[in-house]
């Protein structure tokens, strides 16, 4: 079961300027917006360490922590 977040621990990782982070965003249609944030332990890692994720549909917002 996915670890489910809340907005504002969503944010506090994506803006904390201590962490290491690459955001991806994709569109699927017209219905569903995706937003990926990779946390990595040190600069240069290949994988991250966490994985934070937003998804944006009709029916609301969901945050949560992927496994």
């Amino acid at each position: 079961m996915k670890q489910q977040i809340t907005q504002d621990q969503f944010e506090d990782i994506l803006f904390n300027p201590d962490l290491i982070v690459v955001q991806k965003d994709h569109t699927f249609g017209k219905e569903e917006h995706w937003t990926w944030v990779y946390v990595y332990e040190a600069l240069g890692d290949e994988f991250p360490s966490e994985t934070y994720v937003r998804v944006i549909t009709a029916a609301g917002v969901t945050y949560h922590i992927e496994d």
